[in-house]
């Protein structure tokens, strides 16, 4: 360009910017996201020619206070406190400035921006439900700045990313590109653009929506797809950097330093894609570089340690192993130095991955037991497994090929704690993600202190290496394991909640009488046959059934439709009042045939003691086995752990009976449940809740103390995609009032047998672990022993026979006898299975 042209150029803008003079720059108007909808965006090729724009000369940082960031706000000493701690890496510094930052203003594009970086913290502390929440409030900042949520919508894609869920994560980018079209930023401009913030939050989620599908192609290895979208992602940063760098444009589109990081992820995922797909190493080795040198021009210190992973996953993918082994332990040596735990186990396990696929099992071995021990480090202190899949393998995976080196050595002993510990480790993850733990308990109380403590140190060690700082974590730990250890003598569920709590399986045995068997369920893959340890006082025997857990589910659906229970799930489930005449034979006959066969090629006519404890996995966790034939005593556990921890037997005294609540017209009242509680009413002499008496007020009140039992006759419904706020139903106020199984962890009902006589109470979630999440687990972390629950909607009249005849038992404290005779009274009267087979009984050791 001629200088003397530049130069005139330069003052006209510079006059144009000091006269106020400036023009709106065309972009999208009333953006419609459509999430779920057919279309499909079709991609845009960028045909600019524009040059390769590098690094600038001058340094990017954030703004300072008294600046204005890239989209127009004004930066408070709070927000540029946040920004820097964002970037040295302490997100804990940075939310306490975000939280001053948020009560200083009112205006919504400031809002939305705190909200935005405050959520982004939360992923950069692996908190991801936390992360979620606050993208929701981000999304009505942005709707009242922009008029869309483009931004928000991005990041929500984001976290479906780190969770696993790349369908998801694709669909809130497709919807993203599609609302926004054809439209690009600008390469030249003849006056500055007045609408500086929209350029810059339109081009942001754009390149946002690209980036995230080329990653989620990238962590699937579909290679040659993520190449499409990572190169058409770095052409729309080099167009931005191009703005950027200019000597007149740059004048106010400035490149922040988010532009810095996001092209520098994008060049690791373009680089593994090339590497990947085309297998051209040198171009692919290139972008690794550019990667490398983006991120050290901010001071991201995590940079290098994500691009090598990465790396590392994609030549395991082309069965280069020499080499992912060799990448990976220069990502374990920096993760190391710097104490980045969570990558270090999750690099440690690829290794494990890459070890396996040599044939060399015990180096495999080595190196997935070292990455348990690190896991074993993070579980319940530092971060969650929320991001399942991050480079190729989680926690699953470690516990999934241990069990298989474990049966290949016949080691049951080992096979039983690997699994029954990944188990654990799960459970103390979902429980501190949702941060469910509550500071009633002194004890608890201080040790989530020391934990926040901890989590400072940690990220403080991922900026700069120090010997102080590792012994000060060292004391902390040692602090911390002895206030566990205090808490699990005093409350071993709630300990489990803060602690991954191994037990052997000769400490298991130690605590079975000789009348039981533990029928333990191992995780296995779809397409695999369902394996269990039979488990005695005295003996393990590993046993495989002839079927696999997908032919299971393909069971349970048949059997479920047959009797029109396969509903949608994320609807509220009611009870059937409408009276069943006793079936023919014909049909009795026609209902059991899905369950002939289950019980056939699911038979345990091995085990032969009087009492079986069932700890289920993945499909087999919802086995109906209150259908099977057989004078078996049968409850379900959640591990095999909970004959050691579960609760013990209390002295809680007396009866709380509840039905029918008024649910303010919100739900159909259940008049049918009058008579179910007014008999039990009877049977133990107390006076029900019922109707308006049947609030949550009154069921508080009266189980203050704790009560022996707690009967609910109540509408009840179960959330398969977020099993914590599946609940049962009370009222308020003469309004409805939703008891969820979250509540009932922060704030227990304690009672020592809760039976829930409602429809789909007794379901959960199988999470990474097989730990069950739902209704019955936060009874049993609240100090429950028993609790009897339904698998399906349940017939009424049905419900009142079986529910009266358990009591009748329970109320001696016999209630694996008691559900066992109840199911035996029902058969007699000439109920099918579907009726009496669908309740459950989950702990209940007899007194």
């Amino acid at each position: 360009m001629d200088t003397r042209y530049t130069k005139r150029l330069v003052g006209t803008v510079v006059a144009l910017m000091l006269s106020g003079c400036a023009t709106e720059v065309a972009v999208p108007k009333h953006v419609s996201l459509q999430h779920g909808t057919n279309a499909t965006f079709q991609i845009r090729h960028y045909t600019n020619t524009i040059p390769y724009q590098d690094i600038n000369a001058k340094k990017v940082t954030m703004p300072r206070a008294g600046e204005q960031n890239a989209f127009g706000v004004k930066v408070t000493p709070e927000l540029q406190s946040a920004y820097e701690n964002y970037l040295d890496g302490d997100g804990y510094k940075a939310l306490e400035a975000l939280d001053k930052a948020i009560h200083q203003t009112n205006d919504p594009l400031t809002l939305w921006q705190i909200s935005f970086l405050k959520a982004k913290t939360y992923l950069l502390l692996g908190l991801e439900s936390d992360a979620e929440l606050e993208v929701k409030r981000c999304s009505q900042y942005e709707q009242k700045a922009f008029g869309h949520t483009l931004n928000s919508t991005a990041l929500q894609g984001e976290i479906y990313l780190m969770e696993g869920d790349f369908k998801q994560a694709r669909n809130n980018f497709n919807a993203i590109l599609l609302a926004i079209g054809g439209w690009e930023l600008p390469t030249s401009y003849s006056m500055p653009p007045s609408n500086v913030a929209e350029l810059v939050s339109m081009t942001t989620a754009q390149i946002r929506a690209y980036t995230g599908m080329a990653a989620s192609y990238v962590m699937q290895d579909r290679y040659k797809e993520a190449l499409i979208w990572a190169q058409e992602a770095e052409a729309r940063f080099n167009a931005v950097f191009y703005v950027a760098n200019h000597p007149l444009y740059g004048m106010f589109l400035p490149t922040h330093l988010d532009s810095y990081y996001g092209r520098a992820i994008n060049m690791a995922m373009l680089a593994s894609a090339i590497l990947g797909g085309s297998q051209d190493y040198k171009q692919a080795e290139h972008y690794y570089e550019e990667a490398f040198k983006f991120f050290d021009s901010i001071g991201y210190k995590k940079g290098k340690i994500i691009t090598l992973a990465l790396k590392a996953q994609t030549l395991v993918a082309l069965q280069r192993y020499d080499d992912a082994n060799s990448v990976a332990k220069e990502a374990i040596a920096l993760a190391s130095e710097r104490k980045l735990y969570d990558f270090i186990w999750r690099i440690e396990a690829l290794r494990g991955k890459i070890f396996l696929r040599q044939g060399k099992t015990s180096e495999a071995e080595h190196s997935l037991r070292a990455a348990v021990k690190v896991v074993d480090l993070v579980s319940g202190e530092l971060q969650t497994d929320l991001s399942k899949r991050r480079f190729g393998v989680g926690k699953e995976d470690i516990v999934y090929e241990l069990m298989k080196i474990d049966m290949a050595k016949n080691d049951l002993e080992q096979l039983f704690v690997d699994v029954e510990n990944g188990r654990a480790r799960a459970f103390v993850d979902m429980m501190r993600q949702r941060a469910l733990a509550q500071d009633t308990d002194p004890l608890l109380a201080k040790i989530k202190k020391i934990d926040k403590q901890i989590k400072r140190l940690t990220i403080e060690a991922s900026v700069q290496n120090s010997q102080t700082n590792m012994q000060q974590q060292t004391a902390l730990h040692s602090k911390r394991a002895r206030l566990v250890a205090q808490l699990k003598k005093r409350n071993a569920q709630l300990a489990s909640v803060v602690a991954t709590l191994h037990y052997s399986l000769e400490d298991i045995q130690s605590h079975m009488s000789d009348d039981t068997t533990m029928l333990y369920f191992l995780p296995v893959k779809k397409d695999e046959k369902i394996s269990a340890l039979l488990i005695t006082n005295n003996s393990v025997k590993l046993h495989t059934f002839p079927l696999t857990q997908a032919k299971l589910s393909q069971i349970m659906d048949a059997y479920l439709t047959q009797i029109g229970a396969l509903t949608n799930s994320l609807s509220v489930q009611t009870r059937s009042f409408q009276k069943r005449t006793k079936p023919t034979a014909k049909t009795a006959s026609t209902q059991n045939s899905p369950l002939a066969t289950l019980h056939k090629t699911l038979s345990i006519e091995s085990i032969t003691t009087k009492k079986v404890l069932v700890v289920g996995s993945g499909a087999t966790s919802y086995i109906p086995w209150g259908t099977y034939d057989g004078k078996r005593e049968l409850s379900l556990i959640p591990n095999g752990a909970w004959v050691v921890s579960g609760a013990k037997p209390s002295h809680y005294q007396g009866v709380v009976i509840v039905g029918n609540p008024d649910y303010g017209g919100e739900l159909e009242q259940l008049s049918g449940t009058v008579k179910e509680v007014q008999a039990l009413a009877k049977l133990y002499g107390t006076k029900p809740l019922l109707f308006r008496n049947a609030t949550i007020e009154n069921l508080r009140a009266q189980t203050k103390n704790g009560v022996k039992v707690l009967h609910l006759a109540t509408h009840g419904v179960f959330y398969s995609d977020k099993p914590l706020e599946s609940a049962i139903f009370l009222s308020h106020d003469r309004k409805l009032y939703t008891l969820t199984a979250k509540e009932l962890f922060r704030s227990p009902i304690k009672a020592k047998l809760v039976v829930l006589s409602a429809c789909e109470t007794g379901m959960g979630k199988n999470v990474a672990g097989d730990d069950l999440l739902g209704l019955p687990r936060s009874f049993f972390l609240g100090g429950t022993q028993a609790i009897v629950s339904s698998l399906w909607p349940i017939d009424d009249e049905g419900t009142k026979e079986f529910m009266v005849e358990f009591h009748k038992w329970a109320k001696q404290g016999e209630y694996q006898k008691g559900l066992l005779l109840a199911k035996e009274h029902l058969r007699s009267k000439g109920y099918p299975a579907s009726v009496y087979g669908a309740f459950v009984l989950y702990g209940g050791v007899s007194e």
